[in-house]
């Protein structure tokens, strides 16, 4: 193993370890039961590595006409995000939790990535098209976008409102819709995207538009609850 996959790992591990820190820190702070916190998070990082493997064994599928195997690396954050998500609701469901924990991925999952997409730097994974900016950087053999860290930027971003709002009831929509749009900027810029452009901006964009519709729902419903 080479030095940089070394350091890929490592960041991997200080993402998730980052986001896992930040999920049980805000679970604590508001009081949740700390049993069923754990269990919905168990479930949540399961389902979501499960999704996020099997979502990017069908892209490279597409990718190649479906004429070759899935590559045997590789995840797709977008898909692992929805999986996890429908996970997790339906945990809650079945456990018959009512307390709203939108807050505890919204504020998790945009600090893991923050720190966890410098690993994919390391790996070499998730790299730009080729540009000749003046932040450009080499790899790959030429000079590309370093999309690693803007997407890693655009994770800080959406934190730092998320925090800003996390008191809010719509806060886990807000936090889809920062993402949803950052991807949308980005992944124009990725060399992953030569062959199926169309993949992550059409399903980011419903996402988007599920988070715009949730915010907005949730403004007016509190608009006609406040006493005039």
């Amino acid at each position: 193993m080479s030095t940089a996959e070394a350091l890929g790992y490592v960041f991997n591990a200080l993402g998730f370890a980052t986001g896992a820190t930040v999920y049980f820190w805000e679970s604590r702070r508001r009081g949740f039961n700390a049993s069923q916190t754990r269990e919905l998070a168990l479930i949540g990082v399961v389902v979501g590595i499960l999704a996020a493997t099997l979502g990017q064994s069908f892209y490279e599928w597409i990718r190649h006409g479906f004429t070759a195997l899935p590559s045997a690396g590789g995840r797709t954050i977008l898909i692992g995000v929805l999986g996890g998500w429908v996970a997790v609701e339906l945990a809650k469901w079945r456990l018959g939790i009512r307390q709203k924990t939108g807050v505890l991925w919204a504020l998790a999952l945009p600090a893991g990535e923050a720190v966890g997409r410098i690993g994919c730097w390391f790996h070499g994974c998730c790299y730009g098209k080729v540009c000749h900016l003046p932040w450009a950087v080499y790899q790959h053999d030429a000079w590309r976008h370093p999309t690693q860290f803007y997407l890693s930027a655009a994770a800080l971003i959406n934190f730092i409102v998320v925090y800003r709002f996390r008191n809010r009831t719509e806060v886990f929509a807000i936090s889809i819709l920062i993402w949803s749009i950052s991807r949308m900027v980005i992944e124009p810029l990725r060399a992953s995207t030569d062959t199926t452009p169309w993949v992550v901006p059409s399903l980011c964009a419903a996402m988007a538009l599920w988070a715009g519709i949730r915010i907005v729902r949730s403004r007016r419903m509190r608009q006609f609850s406040e006493p005039a």
